[in-house]
């Protein structure tokens, strides 16, 4: 302790001003003061704890739960007193005003989290931290790390990015889990719609696109239509039930494509069809850009199903599919 600045030194972190120096001496008072405690103490031994310290060192008391959390970054970042410093806590852009070098560590775990086999964003975050402690410490720098809420804003896209479109594992075996940007070329994207028509008849609407041109492969629509029966229509296979009105059905093979997570596509038909045709499926979120011919489509129909039957609306998408491909 330097007793003219007030300035207090920790080793491999550089000076450290009094005001954040009488900050971290009182969260390690508490810190040290829950350690010999049992492992994974109760709120109840915490909060008996914490008014034993404040009687002594005197302040407003934390919160138990503020002071088990200091407690697991303290454990989590290697017992570093600089793991308890006050983080800086920016509003604006993420890392804004923060050295140069952390700034480079935050773009190479960024980097990293761009990978699909990318860990948690919690992971990414304990990441950072050891790195911008162990960079510290060995050039004698002042750690002021900034706090989890910044590195999350800094590095929550591109894990975001790399783990939107991931399914669980049990839909590993079809290709589920390719991010949009991914998909190969000549993929075709399904999309199946439930509409009813004036008569109250309740029917579906199925439409496979390529995903390039935008142009219709496949089309059927039915009150029995599936998303099993439609793969088979879409690959150019016969399939669809008796009572569906085939559009237009798909001549070219299909090798990769491309759907939502609509429940019409989880099943264990959909899947077991895919498996079957060896067809890869990649999955991706709801409201991604499909170049907005699909909400054009869904607009359409919305208007003419209410004065038409499920054979008035075949008709009409025929025209429709017909007059868009002229114009495409």
């Amino acid at each position: 302790m330097n007793t003219v600045t007030g300035a207090i030194y920790l080793p491999g972190a550089g000076n450290i001003e009094a005001a954040r120096a009488a900050e971290l001496r009182r969260r390690l008072a508490y810190v040290h003061a829950v350690s010999r405690l049992a492992p994974r103490p109760g709120l109840d031994a915490v909060r008996a704890v914490v008014a034993e310290v404040v009687a002594r060192i005197g302040g407003k008391p934390p919160a138990p739960r503020t002071v088990v959390e200091w407690c697991r970054r303290f454990e989590r970042l290697g017992r570093e007193p600089g793991a308890l410093l006050p983080s800086s806590r920016a509003r604006t852009a993420p890392m804004a005003g923060a050295p140069a070098w952390m700034g480079r560590i935050v773009e190479e775990v960024a980097a990293e989290a761009r990978r699909p086999e990318a860990p948690s964003m919690g992971a990414m975050l304990d990441l950072v931290a050891r790195r911008m402690t162990a960079h510290a410490r060995e050039h004698g720098l002042d750690l002021r790390l900034p706090s989890r809420a910044t590195l999350h804003r800094a590095i929550g896209p591109h894990v975001a990015a790399a783990h939107a479109f991931r399914h669980p594992r049990r839909f590993r075996h079809v290709g589920a889990g390719t991010a949009a940007g991914w998909l190969p070329l000549g993929t075709i994207r399904i999309d199946v719609t439930r509409v009813r028509v004036a008569s109250g008849e309740a029917t579906v609407l199925a439409v496979a696109r390529d995903g390039k041109t935008g142009r219709v492969a496949a089309a059927a629509v039915g009150p029995a239509l599936d998303a099993a029966g439609f793969l088979r229509l879409a690959c150019g296979l016969p399939g669809a039930p008796a009572d569906a009105e085939v559009i237009r059905c798909g001549t070219a093979h299909v090798g990769d494509i491309a759907v939502d997570n609509a429940a019409e596509f989880l099943g264990r038909s959909f899947r077991d069809a895919a498996a079957a045709l060896g067809v890869r499926v990649h999955f991706e979120a709801r409201g991604v850009d499909r170049r907005m011919r699909f909400d054009c489509l869904h607009r359409d129909v919305a208007v003419h199903v209410a004065a038409a039957g499920i054979r008035d609306l075949a008709e009409f998408l025929r025209r429709w599919f017909d007059l868009e491909d002229a114009r495409l």
